[in-house]
This record gives structure tokens, C-alpha cells and sequence, in this order.
């Protein structure tokens, strides 16, 4: 049978469309931190949470998202793919909904605000879980490059919420010395949760069209047929390759109970010659499909595990935690925010954050991007190579907290890198390595695991391996930020 094409790449377009909407609601939440900020020192507030507010909601959000990792990673053989995408987008999509009537509620205190929002994080982190990892099933079944689009989809989101963050304040003309206040700062925040509300519904609808498009469907059926549908002739050639893969003897008796079940008179085959469709659907679970236990799937994937985690817990413990704290050498502000005017213009005024945001994240889509290109693409570095180069980023933090970083108390370690492109191309560089590095672990990590349904179980692993890294990190950022501006 001639295998369909992707015709005018429309499944493409819809794994990076997924990916865009499974990353689009972080991003929002980090970019307006300036919304936050004032949101949340408005009377009545807490001094303590509002001061330490962007580090504190971090730790939170990325909490419940380790918290949604660990009990969806066990979890996932028993979950429906609509339970692992549809139904937590959609209430991912009534948080942001929520965040959109929160902007317009000006009325309400900093308490209140920060309780609101810290709770609409965890939701965000709970649902995110199962949104990455079951985008990531989706994608697994296809060629490597819709993993890499998937990938692509979480990069873009970043850019183009930073990108469109920098023009709106750009195009804003507020006049010298002027303290913005939360209602100057909520309608462009309310125009960052309309668009990630309407991104995230067009993602729900287009989910729906992924299962039925005939493209998926024959790269899906090869795979179960080869699993599944065991023929007379093909059961000795089958066998070989099967209890190969069971690592120790201790596991041969379970791998020829499997086999056995497999025959073509077990419930497993007549579930096989079930009609494809029906059993790679929507609703369908994976309990039944499971090729190789938890334990041997982790064992296999603990190189890029490992990667995983060092990259993120790098990258969170100065993204946005530090690089948010940055302000100009021509800025003469001593303490939080940045000045609006600087001595040389705007610029290096209150648009000069916002640039490192964009810096930082296009980069971080220019590393995801370089992942596709050879000799990236076809052939997985050297493991030693990518632990070392995940290591060594760590250098790039020890240079951003010696930028001029303001804080609401005064920072307290020396400004030893006083020009300004100092923390653009420090930036620049750690969004670079941490859209390559992951992006590079996405591509090739399934790679250690054979064909079938044990690569859709690579995803929630790796994500919670980057979760778990993100985590630490933010947890380091705090402590950072709250250690080096006094203990405030």
C-alpha cells in the first residue's frame, strides 16, 4: 500500500500547534511578571510573598508539575489519549479563561491575586504533565522530525509571547518617572490570556482532526501489526528479538508468559485483529500494549535522564528568577523596577528585561532549531559529551548573578560585569544550549527503546526528568535571589 503524504505538512503543523499550546500558559505567567509584581503589592498583601513573588510562584508551578509527573508517568498505561491531552487542555483553557477575568478585576487585593494565581499554577502544572506527555505519544509514532516539531511548537511559544511582550511595551510612551500602575499594566496582560486562551482552543480542535487523518493512521498500523498480529509464519523469526530484549534471566519466564499470550489463540490476538483504528483511537489505553516494565524503560533512558535534569535545573536557577532582576548600567535605579528612562533612552530603561527575555528565547528556538540540522539530526552525540556540555552551563549562572542585578532590597554580591552585553550574550547563550540540549534528548532518547508503545512512554519520562530539573533549579533561584539581596 503507497503510504499517504502529509499533505501541506497539516500534521506537522498540528504537533507544533500542541506543542505551542502545551507551553503557551508558562510563558504568559513568566513574561508578565511585571503584571504580577504590581498585582501583588497591592493593599492588603503579604511583604514577604509579594517581594519573593516571581521566585515563589516558580517553585509552585514547577512543584505541581513534578507532583503531576510522578503520578502520571505509573499512571499513563491506563489513560486514554483523551485523558492525557483533551480533558486537561480543556481546563487548562478554563484557568486562562480565569486569569482573564482576574486582569479585569482590579478591585481585588495582592492576597488575593497571589492565592488566585498560585493556585491556577498548580492546576497549569498538573494538566501540563499529561498535555507534554501525551503531545509527545502523539509525535512518537511518526518520523523523528514531528518530535523535533513538538519541540519546535514549546520554543515558538516562548519567542512569540517574549517577541510580543517586547512591541507592546515598545509602542507604549510613558512619560519620565513615571510609576506604572496595575491598571496601566492589566489590558496588555489581558491580551496575553485571550491569545493563549484562543491558542489553546485551537489546539482542542485540531486534536480531534489529528486521529482522523490517514497519514497517522498508517504510521500507526505498521507498528501494532508488528506487535500484535502474529502470524504462524512469523512467530519463530518474533520470538528472538522478543525475549532479547528482556535484560536478565530472571525475566524470561515473564517474557514467554507474554508470549504465549500473543498467540493466535489468546485474548491478546483477537484484540490484535481488532480493527485498527478502533484500538489506536482517542479512548483506547495502553495497559494492554506495554512492551518492557517501568524499571528497563528508565534503565535505558538514564544518559538522557540525567541530561535532562542538569539542563533544566541550570537553566531555571537564572531563568526568569535572575535575568528578570537585570537592569541597564545606565539605569540609575538602586532597588525594584528598573527606571522607565535611563541616560541613554528607553531602551536601557524598562525595555532592556523584556529584550533579555527575547534574547533568551530566541535563542532557545535557534538551539532547537540547530537540533534538526546535521550532524545533530541523524546521529546522537557521545552521552559523556552531553552530561559535560550540560554541566558546564552552570558557568553562564555564576556570570548573570555578577551583572548589575536590582532587587527590592540591595543586591549584594559585586557588579564585576558591568557592560550590558554581558547578560544579553550570557542570555543569549544559555537559550541556545537549553533549546539544543532538550531538544536533542526529544530526538534521540526514544532511540534506546524499541518499536512500539514503549516509546510513548519516553516522553513523560523525559519531561519528568526536565521537570524534576526545573524544580531544583527554581528552588537554587530563590535561594539566590533571597540570600543576595539581604535575606529579605
Amino acid at each position: 500500500m503507497m503510504e499517504p503524504r502529509d499533505r501541506w505538512h497539516l500534521v506537522y503543523a498540528i504537533i507544533v500547534l500542541q506543542g505551542l499550546a502545551s507551553a503557551v500558559p508558562w510563558n504568559v505567567y513568566v513574561t508578565e511578571s511585571e503584571y504580577f509584581g504590581l498585582r501583588v503589592h497591592v493593599p492588603p498583601f503579604s511583604r514577604i510573598l509579594a517581594d519573593n513573588f516571581e521566585n515563589v510562584n516558580l517553585v509552585i508551578s514547577q512543584a505541581a508539575n513534578l507532583l503531576g509527573f510522578l503520578i502520571y508517568v505509573p499512571c499513563q498505561r491506563w489513560m486514554s489519549m483523551d485523558a492525557q491531552v483533551l480533558h486537561p487542555q480543556v481546563l487548562t483553557l478554563l484557568v486562562m479563561v480565569a486569569g482573564c477575568i482576574v486582569c479585569l478585576a482590579l478591585q481585588l487585593g495582592g492576597n488575593a491575586v497571589a492565592v488566585i494565581t498560585l493556585a491556577s499554577q498548580v492546576i497549569i502544572g498538573l494538566t501540563n504533565a499529561t498535555i507534554v506527555g501525551g503531545v509527545f505519544a502523539m509525535a512518537a509514532w511518526l518520523p523523528q522530525k514531528y518530535v523535533q516539531g513538538m519541540s519546535l511548537g514549546i520554543g515558538l511559544s516562548g519567542v512569540g509571547v517574549a517577541a510580543i511582550s517586547f512591541v507592546t511595551l515598545w509602542w507604549s510612551h510613558p512619560a519620565h518617572h513615571h510609576v506604572k500602575t496595575p491598571a496601566e499594566v492589566a489590558p496588555e496582560a489581558f491580551s496575553y490570556f485571550v491569545l493563549s486562551s484562543v491558542i489553546i482552543a485551537a489546539a482542542v480542535v485540531t486534536y480531534f482532526m489529528f486521529f482522523r487523518m490517514s497519514f497517522v493512521r498508517h504510521h500507526r498500523q505498521p507498528e501494532v501489526l508488528a506487535e500484535w498480529d502474529w502470524q504462524h509464519a512469523e512467530q519463530a523469526a518474533l520470538k528472538e528479538p522478543l525475549i532479547a530484549a528482556v535484560p536478565s534471566a530472571s525475566r524470561l519466564n515473564d517474557s514467554a508468559h507474554d508470549l504465549e499470550r500473543l498467540l493466535p489463540s489468546s485474548k491478546a490476538a483477537s484484540v490484535a485483529k481488532a480493527p485498527l483504528y478502533g484500538r489506536l483511537s482517542r479512548g483506547t489505553s495502553m495497559r494492554e500494549v506495554t512492551e518492557m516494565s517501568l524499571r528497563e524503560v528508565l534503565r535505558r533512558m538514564m544518559g538522557y535522564n540525567i541530561v535532562c535534569v542538569l539542563v533544566l535545573l541550570v537553566t531555571s536557577a537564572a531563568f526568569p528568577g535572575v535575568t528578570s532582576a537585570m537592569c541597564s548600567r545606565y539605569n540609575s535605579a538602586s532597588v525594584a523596577p528598573c527606571n522607565t528612562y535611563s541616560s541613554r533612552g528607553r531602551f536601557f530603561g524598562d525595555l532592556f528585561v523584556p529584550f533579555i527575555f527575547l534574547v533568551f528565547n530566541a535563542g532557545d528556538f535557534l538551539g532547537r532549531l540547530a537540533a534538526g540540522l546535521e550532524p545533530w539530526r541523524s546521529k546522537a552525540p557521545p552521552m559523556t559529551f552531553l552530561i559535560t556540555y550540560s554541566a558546564a552551563r552552570a558557568l553562564l549562572v555564576g556570570g548573570l548573578v555578577l551583572c548589575n542585578v536590582v532587587t527590592a532590597a540591595p543586591w549584594q554580591l559585586p557588579v564585576l560585569l558591568k557592560s550590558d552585553m554581558w547578560p544579553i550574550g550570557l542570555s543569549l547563550v544559555l537559550g541556545l544550549t537549553n533549546g539544543h540540549l532538550t531538544s536533542l534528548a526529544m530526538m534521540h532518547a526514544p532511540a534506546t527503546l524499541p518499536r512500539g508503545f514503549a516509546r510513548d512512554r519516553c516522553g513523560p519520562i523525559l519531561n519528568l526528568a526536565l521537570t524534576i530539573g526545573c524544580t531544583l533549579g527554581s528552588i537554587i533561584a530563590f535561594a539566590i535571589t533571597y540570600f543576595f539581596q539581604g535575606g529579605s
